[in-house]
């Protein structure tokens, strides 16, 4: 079928199901010049738009479909708390941003990818029986470069952190930055980056790459020179593509099976936890950054080099039963 026409098959089958406020004849397929996706706005009914759409959207639905998209819901930020008001005060909210999809999930064909604070206002506010027409602009037919496109720009449009940005790029790539920090432990097992770095919550993409940047750097460093050489650990820059990221990954093919850089990881992780453990349960009270004082940017950063030597062994006596070194 040429593309046109599957278009309006697909635009006719969403109408049929959706029943917006325009008919199929009023509604115009419009097109993302800069990326040829296609979509049309319209508005629908709250009843039928909770019913059949969702938030729990994988970015990667074929080979990554358990990492989602989209941001945590603030359930306590000011502006979702006036927002859940406006709605059950019979509020109508637009631009949600959409995907109309059947390829997963079949019940919830309707994918929200901008918008997730308003759907769960409008969700709350019908269920005290307020029923209004929304905005919506809904995509069709979305390649992998196309989605990753529409999820970006839809959480720009609310300020996204420079942590989800990188999330969601690195989940474009594919899994195997955030693979490798769950097999050596610095995320749990089937654990996300987090989407804004929290104390005592995951790392972000960047504290990774920087981890791993870091410890390339390092093991660079020529012994001889040591002395003279400036060894500053860096920070990856976040919230933005990053070259040098790329580039390292590019001319280091065995990068995930690095057996010095996996020991380094996995003793890095073990002081992530000793740190925690050690003043979590602490009987006297502590400032709340000093159980996360090993993820403090200074010392991931710079705990990622190997010694001049070549050693891995910056967290060896840790991995050893030893002391973390700075649990106060």
């Amino acid at each position: 079928m040429p593309k046109i026409e599957d278009l309006k098959h697909i635009i006719q089958e969403f109408v049929n199901e959706f029943k917006p406020l325009e008919s199929v004849q009023c509604l115009l397929p419009l097109v993302d010049r800069r990326t040829g996706a296609d979509f049309c706005e319209c508005h629908v009914k709250a009843n039928t738009l909770i019913t059949l759409g969702t938030t729990d959207v994988p970015l990667d639905p074929e080979e990554q479909p358990e990492y989602r998209a989209n941001r945590d819901i603030r359930l306590n930020h000011p502006a979702f708390l006036r927002m859940k008001e406006d709605a059950k005060a019979g509020r109508a909210f637009s631009n949600i941003v959409a995907e109309y999809t059947k390829d997963f999930d079949e019940a919830h064909p309707l994918k929200i990818v901008g918008g997730q604070h308003r759907f769960q206002a409008i969700q709350d506010a019908l269920a005290t029986g307020v029923d209004e027409y929304h905005g919506l602009k809904v995509y069709f037919n979305l390649d992998m470069s196309q989605r990753l496109d529409v999820q970006l720009v839809s959480n720009t449009t609310i300020a996204i952190s420079g942590d989800l940005f990188d999330r969601m790029q690195e989940t474009f790539q594919g899994p195997a930055l955030r693979d490798w920090c769950q097999k050596v432990g610095l995320l749990a097992e089937d654990q996300d980056f987090a989407d804004q770095y929290r104390r005592g919550g995951p790392i972000s993409v960047r504290m990774a790459r920087s981890f791993v940047t870091n410890y390339f750097n390092g093991r660079d460093i020529d012994p001889t020179k040591f002395d003279i050489t400036d060894t500053t650990p860096v920070l990856c820059p976040s919230g933005a593509h990053d070259p040098d990221w790329e580039t390292l990954k590019n001319r280091t093919p065995s990068i995930w099976s690095d057996e010095q850089l996996l020991q380094a990881a996995i003793e890095f992780s073990l002081l992530v936890a000793a740190q925690r453990s050690a003043l979590n349960g602490a009987k006297q009270r502590v400032k709340p950054d000093y159980p996360e004082k090993a993820l403090n940017a200074a010392v991931f950063s710079a705990r990622g080099s190997p010694r001049p030597s070549g050693e891995s062994g910056c967290f060896a006596p840790l991995a050893r039963g030893g002391s973390c070194g700075f649990s106060r």
